[in-house]
């Protein structure tokens, strides 16, 4: 389950992704949300999200100094960028403190839920379906088999 922190200085926005995403749906929680960079590190401190998602440009403190900030004390989370500015400058910086994903406000019914389920499906891909019952005993070799019976056993 991944536990999230929003951070976005416009409250309707804020409490908009807050209240009008399904989270529970996406196997996520809410565990905090804040209203500009320096709220934002106190939360993660607090709430230890594995996912933040953050507005760019807000008062006392921006989302990518918040950022660094947390990288700089060892804050690993995955972080969602939320923006109204359609920078490339922005976007790089952001990817180079390691965000996963990149919006623009306003972005659309979905986007973020995708967003979301981007990074899920990137933590958990799918395992790949080995039937034993499709081997005949005896087609394959005797290492062959055990290599299956070990990872039917160990990797299912």
């Amino acid at each position: 389950m991944l536990k999230v922190l929003i951070v976005d200085d416009e409250t309707v926005v804020r409490r908009g992704i807050v209240l009008g995403v399904d989270w529970a749906s996406m196997d996520c929680v809410v565990v905090g949300e804040a209203a500009n960079g320096e709220e934002g590190i106190a939360q993660a401190e607090k709430c230890r999200p594995s996912l933040i998602i953050t507005d760019l440009k807000m008062p006392k403190m921006d989302g990518l100094e918040m950022i660094a900030q947390l990288r700089a004390r060892g804050n690993d989370a995955f972080v969602i960028i939320l923006t109204a500015y359609d920078s490339f400058a922005y976007a790089q910086q952001a990817l180079r403190l390691g965000a996963v994903d990149f919006l623009l406000k306003p972005f659309h019914d979905g986007d973020l839920e995708n967003a979301v389920l981007r990074l899920e499906k990137k933590l958990n891909p799918p395992k790949p379906e080995i039937r034993l019952q499709d081997v005949r005993p005896g087609a394959k070799s005797r290492y062959v088999q055990a290599a299956m019976e070990y990872i039917s056993e160990n990797c299912g």
